[in-house]
């Protein structure tokens, strides 16, 4: 035993010192547990006692064991005494006043800055730096060149930024480092220049933010868009307001989208609003005849794009004409098909017979169905059951400009009731006639009475004579069919049967 000790129950009736350099330089901003520990183990410095273990701590002090652990270990990194064994832990104290007078610890702690560890630890409150932490951050320091106050005033700015508060994970803060790095904000100059732009940024982002409807703070990420925005896009606030009226086409607007938005406005070099507005309104003048196609062609929820704006573009610079292109569309929508490629192919048509204005389609249908009732009288009374083709169509466009008339054509009709190409026989007919100034129903007649009244002499003839090829058949009597009343027929009737055969009219 020692050769002098004091009694048995003589701390109990001791003091012992506190320093007041402690309770000026660490204890107030040290947690109240913490300081507890530190006063506990100063007492065990001064009157010692056997079963000095954490455990033993933990029971007089009605604290966890693992808060005792923590607070000797804020304590060392503080610079206020040193762990000299593991197994079990034991500290040294040291004497502040040395501490402070030599500006380090007894032993000299590696890597301990004792004003630094304690600001660092003060900026996390009641959250105890663990040894790795404080490792990561001079890691920061060492490899990406910051001054000690640089690195508080990142971590200051992340704390504060992170939406996480003294939560933020180091992690986070080695990314926001790299990005200070990058930017040449190492020293204090350097870093406060730096700070004054995420602050615009962060007022910016802020103000987006509440413009998408959005009430909460800006993450680093979203300072980060909105700084690229601003610098190196050269965006103003007012533009970036302004572009997120683009942002209500999608259910939550964000600022991943809203990047977008300015990205392909940058490319356009569209930086104001003021621009931006024209762009826009000339978008809508371009859109808006392609939108009255899709409007003709029954298309409903399906807003116009840049590609259909091409091809409308491309019909109008064939000759068209919005009107006539509107009515390709409804011509397209009746014959059973909304599709935008379809009224190019009905387009196509046309302007192989030069029809690009409304009033050549008009004057062109007008036609048509003049033509159109001469042929459906033509097939009533050759007896051809089928409906007309191109080829007919063409065939009475040459009747019409060589002006034959209708009731001609009806003589001549009736006696092709048995010929093998009726239409052909009819048109030779009526050329032969023509050449003969055949020109009026009752000198058609006439001729078809001569021809017949020459066939019954031939036929007296031991040896009848080739019949003449121009020469219709005389029936043998008067019927119904001959005596041919033309229809009437409505425009529907007419369309359908015109505007099928549109597309493979030639010229």
């Amino acid at each position: 035993m020692a050769m002098c000790s004091f009694a048995e129950g003589f701390s109990m009736f001791d003091v012992t010192p506190l320093e007041n350099l402690f309770i000026e330089e660490y204890m107030l901003r040290a947690p109240g547990d913490f300081v507890k520990v530190y006063i506990y183990g100063l007492r065990l410095c001064y009157h010692p006692v056997e079963d000095a273990t954490v455990p033993a701590i933990s029971r007089a002090l009605g604290l966890e064991e693992k808060t005792v652990l923590d607070a000797f270990a804020y304590w060392e990194r503080v610079g206020v005494l040193r762990r000299i064994a593991d197994n079990p832990p034991a500290y040294s104290f040291f004497n502040l006043k040395e501490a402070m007078l030599t500006g380090k610890a007894e032993g000299d702690i590696p890597k301990a800055d004792r004003d630094f560890n304690i600001a660092l630890q003060d900026l996390f409150g009641t959250r105890l730096l663990q040894a790795q932490d404080y490792e990561r951050v001079y890691k920061i320091m060492e490899e990406m060149g910051f001054a000690p106050e640089v690195v508080l005033m990142l971590v200051k700015h992340c704390i504060e930024r992170s939406g996480k508060g003294t939560a933020v994970t180091f992690a986070s803060i080695e990314k926001e480092a790299a990005r200070w790095a990058k930017k040449g904000a190492t020293t204090l100059r350097t870093a406060e220049d730096y700070l004054r732009t995420l602050s615009a940024s962060y007022e910016g982002a802020q103000k987006v933010l509440r413009q998408l409807g959005l009430r909460r703070a800006p993450t680093v990420a979203e300072e980060a868009l909105y700084t690229k925005w601003t610098r190196e896009w050269g965006f103003s606030l007012e533009a970036i307001l302004y572009s997120c009226g683009e942002t209500t086409k999608i259910s939550q607007p964000n600022f991943a989208y809203l990047d977008k938005v300015l990205e392909n406005r940058h490319k356009k070099q569209l930086n104001t609003s003021a621009e931006m507005a024209s762009a826009q309104q000339a978008r809508v003048d371009v859109m808006r005849p392609v939108r009255e196609v899709l409007d003709a062609l029954g298309v409903k929820g399906v807003s116009p794009t840049e590609d259909l704006a091409m091809v409308y573009a491309a019909w109008l610079k064939m000759g068209f004409s919005h009107e006539a292109v509107l009515r390709a569309a409804r011509y397209t929508l009746r014959q059973g098909s909304s599709r935008f490629e379809d009224v190019g192919v009905r387009l196509q048509a046309w302007a192989r017979q030069a029809l690009y204005t409304p009033e050549a389609i008009d004057a062109f249908l007008a036609r048509r169905r003049q033509d159109a009732q001469t042929l459906r009288a033509v097939f009533e009374a050759a007896g051809i059951g089928r409906q007309p083709a191109a080829a007919d169509f063409r065939l009475a466009e040459q009747w019409r400009l060589k002006g034959y008339r209708t009731d001609v054509l009806l003589v001549a009709a009736e006696g092709a009731r048995n010929a093998g190409d009726p239409m052909r026989y009819i048109d030779h007919v009526v050329s032969n006639w023509a050449e003969r100034g055949v020109a009026t129903p009752e000198a058609a007649r006439a001729e078809r009475e001569r021809w017949a009244e020459g066939q019954r002499q031939r036929a007296a003839e031991p040896a009848p004579a080739a019949p003449r090829p121009d020469a219709p058949a005389r029936p043998s009597k008067e019927v119904g069919a001959h005596r041919f009343t033309q229809r009437a027929y409505t425009d529907e009737e007419l369309d359908a049967l015109l505007y099928t055969d549109l597309d493979d009219l030639k010229p």
